[in-house]
């Protein structure tokens, strides 16, 4: 098995970019009903709001793996172990 090695901070803009490319590509499959008018029943333009506030709600990788550390919790196994 291989292992790599990462920064918490690499591992989050990983993490980052891979979360907008999905949000991308997802809101291109779906229809806009409203054109453009921002409608709340529109799925595409309901999706692209829950996204954003789900991004900027998301808990970076590497302060959990510190808050985790602190905590040892038992059973995770941690980088650097």
């Amino acid at each position: 098995m291989t292992t790599i090695n990462l920064h918490p901070k690499e591992l989050d803009d990983i993490v980052s970019t891979n979360l907008l490319a999905f949000v991308e590509v997802t809101m291109k499959h779906l229809p806009c009903l409203c054109k453009k008018k921002m409608h709340k029943n529109c799925p595409r333009h309901l999706y692209q709001h829950t996204a954003k506030i789900m991004y900027d709600q998301r808990q970076p990788i590497g302060d959990k793996i510190l808050h985790l550390q602190s905590k040892k919790a038992p059973g995770l196994i941690l980088p650097g172990q």
